[in-house]
Order: structure tokens, then C-alpha cells, then sequence
């Protein structure tokens, strides 16, 4: 299996994660006025990503699988 293979898998994993346990992740602070979404970044252990995660009831989208080396907030105009 390659990295990107591998990554995939991490990414699918997590996300799964968090549909089980929403609260585990990391909850993102200070999004602005407009947002009405509870936001989490749940961290890949392996990869060097956070997948975000938006819910709005008891709806849940992932905004963002972001490395970790960019810019934290460039995903932030997506919640809007």
C-alpha cells in the first residue's frame, strides 16, 4: 500500500472516528459571528493532517483536510 493510499485510509478513519465520537476532537475557537456550526480538527497520528469537521444539528461536513504546516485559518472562509 502506498502513502497516498495510506493517507486515504487515515483520513477515512478519522472521519469515522468522528461521526462516532463528535466531541473528541479539538473544538476550533473564534470563527466569527456568522458561524453557527460547532467545528472540530481531529489530528491524523501518522500524517503531518487535521480533518475539520463541521455540524450544524445533527449534520456533520468535513471542510477541510489541512496540513498542519499551512495556514490554520485559509479553510475558515468555507463555514460561511
Amino acid at each position: 500500500m502506498g502513502f497516498g493510499q495510506l493517507l486515504r485510509k487515515a483520513v477515512e478513519d478519522k472521519t469515522q472516528l468522528a461521526e462516532k465520537f463528535p466531541k473528541s476532537g479539538t473544538q476550533v475557537e473564534d470563527l466569527g459571528p456568522d458561524v453557527r456550526a460547532e467545528v472540530r480538527r481531529y489530528t491524523l497520528s501518522r500524517f503531518r493532517y487535521h480533518v475539520v469537521v463541521a455540524r450544524i444539528g445533527k449534520d456533520a461536513f468535513v471542510v477541510a483536510v489541512a496540513h498542519t504546516s499551512r495556514d490554520p485559518d485559509y479553510w475558515h472562509d468555507r463555514l460561511r
